[in-house]
């Protein structure tokens, strides 16, 4: 599985060409979730120079914003927080503490209204996480399909598959296996609709943290498309940001 031999140059973040800017190859996952070597299936993709650098601080937030979720237990992101989180924290306080606006120990109660105490948390910054989740999605669909996303694309991001929109079932139903690089940090599931114009797919971190995200031709106005991104995960509580997930475990190994 992969794209087709010929790869167009085109930037898989803007879909421009070449006459926009110098290009190189970069990973559409960000590099900054694996402390040292990555696996060798990891996956490269046309990009701007200009285009990479302009997210470079979105994935190194994201990775910390990543490392620190409730139930984020993983080899890799135990050597993120013992590594280059730590090492932000002590030698550039101005970064860390701009990632981690906000912290303090706030009341903690289970569902039932019970007390557990106090827990060190801070507010994250949506859009942040959402820029990076759409780069993923628009690597992946590059990645599998050889060609960029329409610009006129939009993708919507959970956090929560199991709720998003009526379809989500459906179409999880019709989804690959999981598939991944070769270890456990990231894998995914993907399945195309709209005469495979469009995407679906499952998204899974450090084998904890679960996303959902499919994509719409936001030119189509048949009510049937449009119910795919019903609920835009910026105004919607049950979208990005809702709450905690325990997905499934992609397995190790598997091929890409």
């Amino acid at each position: 599985m992969g794209p087709s031999s010929r790869t167009p140059k085109l930037c898989m973040f803007c879909g421009g060409d070449e006459s926009l800017g110098p290009m190189n190859k970069e990973h559409f996952v960000p590099r900054a979730l694996w402390a040292g070597k990555r696996p060798p299936g990891t996956i490269t993709l046309p990009a701007h120079i200009s285009c990479n650098r302009a997210f470079s601080d979105d994935n190194d937030y994201f990775r910390t914003w990543l490392v620190s979720q409730e139930g984020t237990e993983h080899s890799e992101a135990d050597k993120i927080r013992n590594g280059p989180v730590l090492r932000m924290a002590r030698n550039r306080r101005r970064q860390y503490t701009r990632y981690i606006q906000d912290f303090a120990f706030r009341p903690r109660f289970t569902e039932s209204g019970i007390f557990l105490g106090y827990q060190g948390s801070f507010a994250f910054e949506y859009q942040r996480i959402y820029r990076v989740m759409k780069n993923v999605v628009k690597g992946l669909f590059y990645f599998l399909q050889g060609r960029p996303l329409l610009s006129t694309t939009y993708i919507g991001v959970y956090d929560d598959p199991n709720d998003p929109h009526p379809q989500t079932e459906s179409l999880v139903s019709k989804m690959s296996p999981w598939y991944g690089f070769g270890d456990t940090v990231f894998g995914w599931r993907h399945v195309f609709c709209e005469n495979m114009e469009q995407m679906a797919c499952l998204m899974c971190f450090y084998q904890s943290k679960l996303f959902y995200a499919i994509t719409h031709d936001t030119r189509k106005e048949a009510k049937a498309d449009e119910s795919l991104t019903s609920g835009d995960p910026r105004g919607n509580s049950r979208a990005l940001g809702a709450g905690l997930l325990t997905p499934p475990k992609p397995s190790t190994g598997v091929s890409h």
